[in-house]
Order: structure tokens, then sequence, then C-alpha cells
């Protein structure tokens, strides 16, 4: 049995409908690849942790909370702006928490935001940090905590950066 040898397309006009698809697939895989790169540089960032919040936990407003508020100290606060290439910022805060309530803390809610001239929050976010990254937090322990703000514009107005308790359960 005899195979037919490849075929070798030699006529100028038979070749250019390759070249013509060949360019069309790939000017749209450029385009699409493109496309998703500005879609994801450009849309809005969404509040991942907004649903975990702390349920039965000692919030602002409450007598205990400014009681054990004053316990559960913020130190080394320490707030850097790094620069994206979609032109916006990324506010990364970092603190250590230290429990001096003399209780066992079984959860732990901290929030960060950036404040505008008027000491409005102009972007915010609250994290849980105990119980989803350690079961506990002892007496006398402590905890760092990293709060990320993207999509910050540069435009906007920053007049003061902040990080702070929202909420406490103890065991």
């Amino acid at each position: 049995m005899s195979y037919p040898a490849p075929i070798i397309i030699n006529e100028p006009n038979l070749r250019w409908p390759i070249y013509l698809v060949a360019a069309t697939i790939t000017s749209l895989l450029v385009a699409l690849a493109a496309g998703v790169m500005h879609f994801s540089a450009t849309r809005p960032h969404k509040n991942i942790d907004e649903a975990q919040r702390l349920e039965n936990a000692i919030r602002p407003g409450v007598p205990e909370f400014d009681r054990f508020g004053e316990q559960i100290i913020l130190e080394n606060f320490l707030a850097e702006q790094t620069v994206h290439p979609s032109d916006d910022l990324t506010i990364d805060m970092t603190a250590v928490i230290r429990n001096s309530t003399g209780r066992t803390i079984s959860g732990l809610e901290i929030r960060g935001a950036v404040l505008d001239a008027e000491k409005q929050p102009s972007r915010e976010r609250t994290v849980v940090v105990v119980p989803l990254r350690r079961t506990a937090l002892e007496p006398n322990e402590v905890i760092r905590v990293r709060i990320v703000l993207p999509g910050v514009g540069r435009d906007e107005e920053r007049s003061e950066v902040m990080m702070e308790l929202a909420a406490v359960r103890f065991d």
C-alpha cells in the first residue's frame, strides 16, 4: 500500500486564505486577552470579607466595648501604599494586637479605613482575625493583623489611614 506525499501548496492564490484565517484567529486571541486584562484591572473591588461578621460580639456603643476596647491594644501600626499599573493605589496596613483584658478572646474583628478631610471613611474593610486565623487569643498574647485596601484612586482625598477594633467576643 502506498501513502500519498504531503501536499505542498505552491499556488499563491491558494495560500492567502490560510494566512487570512491564521491572522484572524491570532488577532481574536490577542483582543480577547487584552479585554480580560482590561476587565480585571478596571472592575471595582468587592469586599470579600463583607459576609464574615462575628455573631454575639460586643460592638461599639455598648459600655463593655469601651471598657475592653481600651485593654485590646494596637501597637506598631504601619500603613504603606503601592502603585499599580492601573494607576490605582493599594494601601497595606499592619499592626500587632495585644490582649490585655485578662480574658480569652474567642472572636476579634478589626476595621481598617482611609479617611478623607472630614474624617469620613472613603475606603474601609473589616476582617475577622479570630477565629479565622487563630482559634483564640489568650491573655497577654499578641497577633499580627494585616488589612489590604485595593483600588484606592490616586486622586481620592486621603487625610488619614487608621485601624481600629470593630468587635470582640469572649469565651
